[in-house]
């Protein structure tokens, strides 16, 4: 086949414009997989996603179904402006690139780099489209493969992140619970960017983030001054949370004495690939929980994130996911993702954690202020629902008290609002809206859809269609004016517990931003 090069630049989304993918999780060795397809006519491939590598690749094999001749949109790739790539040299045949990619674990990849149309499923019925991918066709020459190639994050020259967007968000469950929940990574605009913020280093094209501290059972480990010399890589490639020699027997020791205590019993079946395990289940009643504190954020991980369960021919084990580092860098993988929604900035180096706080999922509302003037403010509300597998039934309730002697004036729109209580000393200043729908719902952008939203884990990541807003205007505001307190969600058949409305980084459009979490305590049993 001729070459036929396509700069970088030309990618696009073919009028597609969701960029969510499927994310599938193997239990052991831990991994998550992209489900795409690829060429034309279109091939089903299973990509690991690694953040620890900027190729994206497939692999050429007559079992794997894709071969690039038999795609018409496939074409060769050249090396040109590929030069800072350590990756690539020039193909002995005219205008085409080989790379060779080792990484951390010893597996080393080769191939042809070339452009291909790859298409995915975005979970609302429609399918996603990026042209023009640049990726490599090739095979695992050393090491263990892992699916049917790779879909590499990381920022080098190679990576798609540079051609679809800065950002992006991995959402993963817990991998003893694999059929529990859905897994998600969203790409470029679509990346959920939520939660707590700690800074993210990218120099060399990695994200390397400053592990400070591990407590196990509420103790430190006394190791900070040995954590302050170390420097740590976040990696989804990496199945383990692998620490340095200086680190992982402090680690391993605790946690073995923790074991042994308890009464359990270590088991050999997985001592040559330097796995720690026991016999029998993961405990239910042993609640072991290790925290790694990166800057002013814990990562906390229990029993069934810090063990995988697994089931020989022999007897029932668990092994623990923490191991010895093969490099003198910390390497944090992908069991730290669990139970976490965990974004990247790469332009602005943030990283932003979100845990799942709440085994039923959450509900987030939004107070953004859009306007001001002299005593008054209007903002739009919105409620977003990120509930597991299930909607918020209507009609659903929305209550609140106001700092001062704020009142609610009459041009809500998208919802009703009540004032509840006459006497002051027993909270005239609460307030309570409702999903009721007035006549004028149709001003507002996602109303209020007769008290139904559905859940953004059912509707596969789907904000606009998992969440709902109205607009009040509130009187009575004084030139320093503060969020509303007391913030209480209900519906008829879930109980909520409410965290307060806390300010908020203002968001595009808006002159403030406040924000409130309320976790599910009962989830409706249907």
């Amino acid at each position: 086949m001729s070459s036929r090069p396509t700069p970088r630049q030309a990618l696009s989304l073919g009028g597609h414009n969701r960029k969510i993918i499927h994310v599938f999780l193997k239990k052991f060795p831990p991994a998550i997989f992209a489900r795409v397809n690829i060429g034309d006519p279109p091939v089903e491939v299973w990509l690991h996603i690694d953040t620890g590598s900027d190729l994206t690749w497939v692999t050429d094999d007559s079992r794997v179904g894709y071969d690039p001749l038999d795609s018409s949109t496939f074409s060769y790739r050249s090396c040109d402006g590929l030069s800072k790539s350590p990756s690539v040299t020039p193909s002995r045949i005219r205008g085409q690139c080989d790379y060779v990619q080792r990484l951390a674990d010893d597996a080393v990849y080769a191939g042809t780099l070339g452009n291909e149309t790859f298409t995915f499923e975005t979970g609302d019925g429609g399918i996603g489209m990026l042209k023009n991918v640049l990726f490599g066709v090739g095979k695992t020459v050393a090491g263990m493969a892992t699916g049917m190639g790779t879909l590499g994050l990381s920022l080098g020259e190679l990576s798609i992140i540079k051609s679809i967007g800065t950002k992006f968000s991995i959402c993963v469950g817990n991998f003893n619970y694999i059929s529990q929940g859905k897994h998600f990574l969203a790409l470029g605009d679509d990346a959920l960017l939520v939660g707590r913020k700690i800074l993210l280093d990218t120099k060399g094209n990695t994200y390397r983030i400053k592990l400070s501290s591990i407590t196990i059972e509420g103790q430190s480990l006394g190791i900070e001054n040995v954590l302050s010399k170390t420097k740590s890589i976040l990696d989804t490639g990496t199945s383990t949370i692998s620490l340095v020699q200086e680190v992982y027997p402090a680690v391993a020791q605790k946690i073995k004495k923790i074991m042994s205590d308890a009464g359990y019993e270590e088991s050999d079946i997985y001592k040559e690939h330097k796995f720690i395990c026991y016999k029998g289940v993961i405990p239910e009643q042993k609640k072991l929980q290790v925290s790694l504190k990166f800057g002013k954020v814990s990562l906390d991980m229990d029993s069934t994130t810090l063990f995988i369960q697994l089931k020989s021919i022999a007897e029932e084990v668990f092994c623990l996911s923490v191991n010895e580092s093969p490099i003198e860098e910390n390497l944090i993988g992908i069991p730290i993702f669990q139970n976490h929604n965990i974004g990247f900035d790469t332009v602005n180096n943030k990283l932003y954690i979100k845990p799942v706080k709440f085994p039923g999922g959450y509900v987030t509302i939004w107070w953004d202020i859009m306007n001001e003037t002299r005593g008054s403010y209007s903002a739009n509300v919105t409620i977003i629902d990120y509930l597991k597998n299930h909607d918020i039934d209507g009609p659903w309730a929305l209550s609140w008290e106001w700092a001062e002697d704020e009142i609610l004036l009459n041009s809500t729109v998208g919802a009703i609002g009540t004032q509840l209580g006459n006497d002051s000393s027993v909270g005239d200043n609460k307030w309570l809206l409702n999903s009721n729908l007035p006549p004028r719902w149709e001003k507002v952008s996602k109303y209020c859809k007769g008290g139904v939203i559905p859940s953004w884990c059912t509707i596969e990541a789907d904000l606009p269609k998992s969440s709902s807003s109205f607009q009040i205007t509130v009187g009575r505001v004084g030139i320093e004016y503060y969020p509303p307190a007391y913030v209480d969600f209900t519906t008829p058949r879930s109980n909520f517990m409410c965290f307060s409305m806390m300010p908020f980084t203002k968001r595009r459009g808006y002159l403030k931003t406040w924000r409130a979490e309320c976790g599910l305590l009962r989830v409706p049993q249907d």
